[in-house]
């Protein structure tokens, strides 16, 4: 029962930055073990199966940075609730995706 306000987009920007540094982690990885001599498919496992940590405690640091915002413990948190709200969303979404 949020509504679209100036710190949704804030999260919506924000989720997106941390999302695409999770991508840019995998891709760079993978390029550098390519250049190795592995193959794509071996270099794409082998970037997920090493850089699945960083971004797994990158993802869950915000998260539970963001649960008490989202839960609207603090005083004057009722505004800034839905930007939580949208960065967890998209946190969660994003890094199940990432590696499924």
């Amino acid at each position: 029962h949020n509504t679209l306000n100036i710190y949704s987009i804030i999260g919506m920007i924000m989720a997106e930055g941390l999302v695409a540094k999770g991508g840019i982690l995998l891709i760079d990885y993978t390029q550098t073990l390519r250049e190795r001599g592995l193959s794509r498919t071996d270099a794409l496992a082998e970037a997920a199966r090493v850089r699945l940590r960083p971004i797994l405690m990158t993802s869950a640091t915000m998260i539970c940075g963001m649960i008490p915002l989202a839960l609207k413990l603090e005083p004057g948190a009722e505004a800034r609730a839905p930007m939580a709200v949208v960065v967890i969303g998209g946190l969660i979404t994003s890094t199940v995706r990432l590696f499924r």
